[in-house]
Protein backbone atom coordinates (compact mmCIF):
# COMPACT_ATOMS: atom_id res chain seq x y z
CA UNK A 1 0.00 0.00 0.00
CA UNK A 2 3.10 2.65 0.51
CA UNK A 3 5.60 3.13 3.18
CA UNK A 4 5.01 7.03 3.17
CA UNK A 5 4.73 8.22 6.71
CA UNK A 6 1.53 10.72 5.72
CA UNK A 7 0.02 7.75 3.78
CA UNK A 8 0.57 5.81 6.96
CA UNK A 9 -0.94 7.71 9.11
CA UNK A 10 -3.92 8.58 6.70
CA UNK A 11 -4.37 4.68 6.58
CA UNK A 12 -4.46 4.49 10.20
CA UNK A 13 -7.01 7.31 9.98
CA UNK A 14 -9.38 6.65 7.63
CA UNK A 15 -8.88 2.56 7.51
CA UNK A 16 -6.96 1.13 5.39
CA UNK A 17 -10.12 -0.56 4.06
CA UNK A 18 -10.48 3.01 2.46
CA UNK A 19 -7.18 2.95 0.50
CA UNK A 20 -6.77 0.99 -3.21
CA UNK A 21 -3.36 0.44 -4.57
CA UNK A 22 -3.32 -0.42 -8.61
CA UNK A 23 -0.23 -1.36 -10.12
CA UNK A 24 -0.49 0.82 -13.98
CA UNK A 25 2.86 -0.47 -15.06
CA UNK A 26 5.72 -3.16 -14.61
CA UNK A 27 9.02 -2.53 -16.03
CA UNK A 28 12.66 -4.50 -16.32
CA UNK A 29 14.68 -2.17 -14.56
CA UNK A 30 14.22 0.41 -12.05
CA UNK A 31 15.69 3.34 -14.32
CA UNK A 32 12.49 2.57 -16.28
CA UNK A 33 10.16 2.60 -13.52
CA UNK A 34 11.94 5.89 -11.83
CA UNK A 35 11.91 7.34 -15.33
CA UNK A 36 7.86 6.94 -16.12
CA UNK A 37 7.86 7.95 -12.11
CA UNK A 38 9.34 11.47 -13.54
CA UNK A 39 6.88 11.56 -15.70
CA UNK A 40 4.01 10.70 -13.79
CA UNK A 41 4.73 12.44 -10.29
CA UNK A 42 4.91 16.24 -11.65
CA UNK A 43 4.33 19.34 -10.05
CA UNK A 44 1.25 19.73 -11.18
CA UNK A 45 0.05 15.96 -9.98
CA UNK A 46 1.72 17.44 -6.50
CA UNK A 47 -0.41 20.31 -6.51
CA UNK A 48 -3.69 18.34 -6.24
CA UNK A 49 -5.13 17.52 -2.80
CA UNK A 50 -5.33 13.94 -3.50
CA UNK A 51 -1.82 12.65 -3.22
CA UNK A 52 0.39 11.88 -0.24
CA UNK A 53 3.48 12.34 -2.33
CA UNK A 54 6.27 14.67 -1.10
CA UNK A 55 8.39 15.43 -4.17
CA UNK A 56 8.61 15.36 -7.68
CA UNK A 57 8.71 11.25 -9.45
CA UNK A 58 12.19 9.85 -10.02
CA UNK A 59 14.58 8.12 -7.14
CA UNK A 60 12.48 8.46 -4.13
CA UNK A 61 14.05 7.71 -0.73
CA UNK A 62 15.43 10.95 1.48
CA UNK A 63 16.60 13.33 -1.50
CA UNK A 64 13.87 15.51 -1.01
CA UNK A 65 14.87 15.85 2.61
CA UNK A 66 18.37 15.85 1.99
CA UNK A 67 18.71 18.56 -1.04
CA UNK A 68 15.96 20.91 0.98
CA UNK A 69 16.13 20.71 4.85
CA UNK A 70 14.72 24.15 5.10
CA UNK A 71 11.68 23.33 3.33
CA UNK A 72 10.67 19.62 4.46
CA UNK A 73 12.12 18.94 7.75
CA UNK A 74 9.96 20.39 10.48
CA UNK A 75 11.48 19.86 14.42
CA UNK A 76 10.09 16.13 14.78
CA UNK A 77 10.85 15.38 11.08
CA UNK A 78 14.62 16.20 11.67
CA UNK A 79 14.44 14.89 15.46
CA UNK A 80 13.72 11.36 13.55
CA UNK A 81 17.12 11.75 11.18
CA UNK A 82 19.58 12.52 13.68
CA UNK A 83 21.54 10.23 15.15
CA UNK A 84 20.69 9.30 19.45
CA UNK A 85 23.95 11.56 20.21
CA UNK A 86 22.63 14.67 18.00
CA UNK A 87 19.49 14.45 19.58
CA UNK A 88 20.84 14.40 23.49
CA UNK A 89 23.25 17.50 22.52
CA UNK A 90 20.55 19.51 21.45
CA UNK A 91 18.27 18.57 23.90
CA UNK A 92 20.55 19.40 26.70
CA UNK A 93 21.13 22.65 24.68
CA UNK A 94 17.37 23.35 24.59
CA UNK A 95 17.43 22.69 28.39
CA UNK A 96 19.82 24.64 29.73
CA UNK A 97 18.80 27.69 27.34
CA UNK A 98 15.15 28.10 27.35
CA UNK A 99 13.21 27.82 30.59
CA UNK A 100 9.90 26.83 29.67
CA UNK A 101 11.69 23.90 27.58
CA UNK A 102 12.54 23.09 31.04
CA UNK A 103 9.41 23.35 32.96
CA UNK A 104 7.53 21.18 30.00
CA UNK A 105 9.88 18.69 30.41
CA UNK A 106 9.41 18.48 34.05
CA UNK A 107 5.76 18.09 33.51
CA UNK A 108 5.95 15.28 31.45
CA UNK A 109 9.29 13.72 33.43
CA UNK A 110 7.28 10.52 34.12
CA UNK A 111 7.01 10.04 30.60
CA UNK A 112 10.81 11.01 29.38
CA UNK A 113 11.81 8.77 32.76
CA UNK A 114 10.30 5.73 31.09
CA UNK A 115 12.19 6.35 27.82
CA UNK A 116 15.54 6.57 29.43
CA UNK A 117 15.43 3.44 31.53
CA UNK A 118 14.69 2.00 28.15
CA UNK A 119 18.05 3.24 26.68
CA UNK A 120 19.99 3.15 29.54
CA UNK A 121 18.88 0.09 31.82
CA UNK A 122 21.51 0.42 34.12
CA UNK A 123 21.16 4.62 34.35
CA UNK A 124 22.85 7.16 32.56
CA UNK A 125 25.27 7.52 35.15
CA UNK A 126 26.15 3.92 35.09
CA UNK A 127 29.83 3.85 35.42
CA UNK A 128 30.75 7.28 35.97
CA UNK A 129 31.70 9.76 39.17
CA UNK A 130 30.45 13.27 40.34
CA UNK A 131 33.39 15.48 40.63
CA UNK A 132 34.15 16.77 44.21
CA UNK A 133 32.48 19.71 43.52
CA UNK A 134 29.57 18.57 41.92
CA UNK A 135 29.22 16.73 45.32
CA UNK A 136 29.77 19.81 47.39
CA UNK A 137 26.93 21.88 45.09
CA UNK A 138 24.58 18.57 45.14
CA UNK A 139 24.68 18.13 49.53
CA UNK A 140 24.24 22.13 49.62
CA UNK A 141 21.02 22.40 47.22
CA UNK A 142 19.93 19.49 49.35
CA UNK A 143 19.97 20.50 52.93
CA UNK A 144 16.58 21.65 54.01
CA UNK A 145 14.62 19.00 51.43
CA UNK A 146 12.64 16.33 51.88
CA UNK A 147 12.55 17.20 56.12
CA UNK A 148 9.84 17.69 58.15
CA UNK A 149 5.96 18.36 56.46
CA UNK A 150 8.22 18.76 52.62
CA UNK A 151 8.92 14.65 53.00
CA UNK A 152 6.47 12.82 51.01
CA UNK A 153 6.35 10.04 53.99
CA UNK A 154 5.85 12.63 57.03
CA UNK A 155 2.98 11.59 59.25
CA UNK A 156 3.10 8.38 57.49
CA UNK A 157 3.37 4.50 58.56
CA UNK A 158 3.41 0.89 57.06
CA UNK A 159 1.39 -1.57 58.52
CA UNK A 160 1.15 -4.90 57.57
CA UNK A 161 -1.38 -8.18 58.53
CA UNK A 162 1.73 -10.80 57.04
CA UNK A 163 -0.29 -10.80 53.21
CA UNK A 164 -1.05 -7.19 52.47
CA UNK A 165 0.86 -4.05 53.71
CA UNK A 166 -0.51 -0.62 53.34
CA UNK A 167 0.46 2.69 54.35
CA UNK A 168 -1.82 5.08 56.82
CA UNK A 169 -1.42 8.23 58.78
CA UNK A 170 0.54 8.04 61.67
CA UNK A 171 -2.34 9.34 63.78
CA UNK A 172 -4.82 6.48 62.99
CA UNK A 173 -5.12 3.93 65.01
CA UNK A 174 -3.83 0.36 63.72
CA UNK A 175 -6.79 -1.98 63.11
CA UNK A 176 -6.91 -5.53 64.85
CA UNK A 177 -4.87 -7.55 63.02
CA UNK A 178 -2.33 -5.40 61.55
CA UNK A 179 0.87 -4.60 62.90
CA UNK A 180 3.91 -1.80 62.13
CA UNK A 181 6.22 -2.57 59.43
CA UNK A 182 6.07 -4.11 55.68
CA UNK A 183 7.08 -7.66 56.49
Amino acid sequence: MGSGKYLKHAQEKYGIENFTKEILFVFETAQEMYDKEAEIVNEDFLATENTYNLKVGGYGGFDYINDNPEKFLTEKRLSALMSQEERLRRWKEKWENDPQFREQQKQYGKLGAAAVLKKYPNGVFAGRKHSKETLDKLKASAVGRGVGETNSQYGTIWITNGVEKKKIKSTDEIPNGWRRGRK
